[in-house]
């Protein structure tokens, strides 16, 4: 997975496969993508984006895949959290 157009340098990327109850962390790769090293056995996860300064921005229904994307509504400083 990958955070683009980010107002601010992204920390970490983590998702969520019970609506965020609980979050897995993803381990950062080369060129600012994030792994779901384990697999999340789902269609779709939602995603937590934080970033250096601790913003945060969740994103519900990502799907999983490669090739697919999801536009966010809001970014880091909007004073939401929901991309």
């Amino acid at each position: 997975m990958q955070a683009y157009n980010a107002k601010k340098r992204v920390e970490s990327l983590e998702f969520s496969t019970n609506g965020g109850s609980s979050w897995t962390s993803t381990q950062r790769m080369e060129y600012n993508y994030f792994q779901l090293t384990s697999g999340s056995g789902t269609s779709s996860v939602d995603v937590k984006v934080t970033s250096v300064d601790g913003d945060v921005v969740i994103v519900k229904d990502v799907p999983v895949g490669s090739s697919v994307s999801k536009t966010g509504g809001s970014n880091f400083g909007s004073g939401s959290t929901g991309w």
